[in-house]
């Protein structure tokens, strides 16, 4: 597979990996979530009948404003501060537009009878609805999806985004999930 790259130059190479990424994200999201075979043992899949419902309106309506909100920050500041700044600004932001959102939102998990208290710790939850995860990072880690993915599970709400602020573009620091 190396060999072949290095044989596409220029924006075709870069429109390559860039698809062959996506590709490699797209496949193991669907190994996910595909029934795994096992030798005559099944594990109980969860979620197997749950109906993805359309998002409300409400919930449209807060994605919309935290896209609006990053995009007049990352404008006005630029990239490369600490996630803090980021994170202040947003509250201001939030505030001044009259959303209501929690910082640092501790969620406690329960597991099989024990509480976990301070185990979750959400950077922004607006309206109770939507997760925000604020990076300021130059190399964007997988792990974070995980992460988010795991916030919206574990706190039982529908859609969240992760913003990254250290970016030169900033429609390149949005990842929108929906669970």
């Amino acid at each position: 597979m190396e060999v072949f790259i290095t044989e596409i130059r220029g924006e075709k190479k870069r429109l390559f990996e860039r698809f062959f990424t996506w590709w490699l994200v797209v496949s193991n999201v669907a190994l996910l979530f595909e029934p795994q075979r096992t030798g005559g043992h099944r594990e109980p899949q969860r979620n197997m009948n749950r109906k993805f419902l359309p998002l409300s309106a409400q919930e449209n309506l807060l994605a919309k404003q935290a896209i609006d909100i990053a995009f007049k920050i990352h404008s006005y500041l630029g990239p490369g501060l600490l996630e803090s700044v980021y994170e202040t600004c947003f509250c201001h932001e939030l505030s001044s537009r009259n959303i209501p959102f929690v910082r640092q939102k501790i969620v406690p998990i329960k597991y099989e009878g024990l509480l976990i208290e301070n185990a979750l710790k959400i950077d922004l939850l607006m309206d109770d609805k939507l997760i925000i995860e604020l990076k300021a990072q130059a190399i964007y880690h997988p792990v974070w999806e995980a992460q988010l993915l795991s916030y919206l599970r574990l706190s039982e709400k529908r859609i969240g985004y992760i913003i990254n602020f250290h970016t030169a573009f900033m429609k390149d620091g949005f990842k929108r999930f929906v669970f």
